[in-house]
């Protein structure tokens, strides 16, 4: 039986996380509810997850690649966050433009991460 690496148990951690943020508006909203979190548990997870494979890349254990394929989606949550609550509401998750823009980026991360061997 084989042992599962650091660096494979980060990518799938990462993987989980950033999942969700690819999912259809639908989705997502069924996804907090069920969780009776708002909308930022979205980004948070999120947060926790790039921190996670920022240290581990920072120390060897990870291929700098996987940060390299996260950090759009970081950049495109972290400026949202200066834009107040208004994108972080069920309205704005389904409507608008920038929670498109995290799905699309989000989904070329994940593609990505995906096909990476560790």
């Amino acid at each position: 039986m084989s042992e599962i690496s650091s660096s494979d148990e980060t990518l799938r951690q990462v993987i989980r996380a950033l999942e969700p943020l690819t999912w259809s508006a639908d989705h997502q909203l069924n996804h907090i509810r069920d969780l009776d979190v708002g909308v930022d548990e979205l980004a948070l997870e999120f947060d926790d997850a790039f921190r996670l494979a920022l240290g581990r890349a920072a120390q060897g254990e990870l291929p700098q690649q996987v940060v390299t394929l996260l950090t759009p989606t970081n950049d495109k949550l972290e400026s949202m966050t200066t834009q107040g609550l208004t994108v972080w509401t069920p309205e704005a998750l389904t409507e608008a433009p920038e929670w498109v823009e995290v799905r699309a980026e989000s989904a070329r991360a994940l593609e990505a991460l995906r096909s990476l061997e560790v």
